[in-house]
This record gives C-alpha cells, sequence and structure tokens, in this order.
C-alpha cells in the first residue's frame, strides 16, 4: 500500500478504517524513518551530529546523582540516547563503528593541536 492510499486510508476522526492499514501505515512509518537514519549515518557531518547527540543524552558517562529528581531526568535523557544507539546497531552497526573511530581519531587530532598550540605560545 502507497503513502496516499495509506493517506486516504484515514477516516474523518483521524483513525484508521482498519487494524490492518494501521500496522501497514507503523510499518512504513518504521522503515521510513530508518532510511532516514541510514540517510543521516552516510556521511561524516551527520555522525558528527549523530555523536553530539549521544554525548549530550550521556549514554557513555554514569547519572548517578544524590538527588533523585536530577538522577531521574539523566535517566530520561540517557534513555532516549539508549534508543538512538539500538537504532544504529539494527540498521547500521558498521556506521556507528566508522562514527566511534571518526570521534576518537578526531579526538587525538584536536588534542595534538591544541598541545601544539599550547607550547608555540609558551616559546614567544
Amino acid at each position: 500500500m502507497s503513502s496516499e492510499n495509506l493517506l486516504a486510508a484515514f477516516d474523518k476522526t483521524g483513525a484508521f478504517a482498519s487494524a490492518q492499514e494501521a500496522e501497514l501505515a507503523a510499518a512504513l512509518e518504521e522503515r521510513v524513518l530508518g532510511d532516514d537514519l541510514k540517510l543521516l549515518m552516510s556521511n561524516a557531518s551527520g555522525r558528527r551530529w549523530m555523536w553530539w547527540l549521544l554525548s549530550e543524552c550521556r549514554v557513555f558517562h554514569s547519572n548517578f546523582s544524590t538527588s533523585a529528581l536530577d538522577m531521574a531526568r539523566r535517566e530520561g535523557r540517557r534513555e532516549l540516547g539508549l534508543l538512538l544507539m539500538g537504532k544504529l546497531n539494527i540498521l547500521c552497526p558498521e556506521r556507528y563503528e566508522e562514527m566511534r573511530k571518526e570521534q576518537v581519531n578526531g579526538g587525538r587530532k584536536r588534542n595534538r593541536r591544541s598541545t601544539e598550540q599550547q607550547r608555540d605560545g609558551d616559546g614567544e
């Protein structure tokens, strides 16, 4: 069923006419979102953005806090990041590994440049 046919399957209340049409619409949406994620991860800038988002979600850090509310907020963020990581590992695991290597290598280059700039600044 095409996306145009799925749109026609809505009745005036916004509900699908049948459970089967609702399932087809959900499967189509899942496939489209998966394709979008693969496209995002297919280029370096998309992978850099995804790494930033995963880092902001704190998936690579402990979320412990002595404040229960703060810890709950952090865990909510982390849950979203883990959901994204799960999708990445299912849909394009090779791109996740590529992203990780780019960040590790990029971090080394940034650290090396920073050290060189500090050394050059100290010598003047």
